[in-house]
């Protein structure tokens, strides 16, 4: 680039994901979604392609995993609001409240 821009994804690219047919720059990106899905069919074994938007749930899915839930630093690099994410993810969370019912109830459960 030769100055500074406020768009994310530029490209110069004058293929079929873009509309820009004279080669300027920056540009912004018009089909991001369809390169992304292009390259997942082409190099994921056996699919038929994701679009960007799956790696929305890639990366909630990720975090909530390693944090055991941690909702807050997923609606943040997300850039919703909590109560979003916890409608749409408290499912992977479900089995978090089992093993902390284990570790606090674990003596009990010994003299059982």
């Amino acid at each position: 680039m030769r100055g500074p821009t406020d768009l994310f994804f530029v490209t110069s690219h004058t293929g079929p994901f873009s509309k820009n047919k004279i080669k300027e720059l920056p540009q912004p990106w018009v089909d991001l979604g369809g390169r992304v899905k292009e390259l997942t069919a082409r190099y994921l074994y056996r699919c038929a392609g994701v679009g960007c938007h799956s790696f929305r749930h890639i990366v909630a899915t990720s975090i909530l995993k390693a944090s055991g839930g941690d909702f807050k630093t997923s609606a943040l690099v997300l850039c919703d609001r909590i109560s979003t994410v916890e409608k749409h993810y408290a499912f992977l969370t479900a089995s978090v409240g089992g093993d902390r019912m284990s570790e606090l109830l674990a003596s009990s459960f010994r003299r059982m």
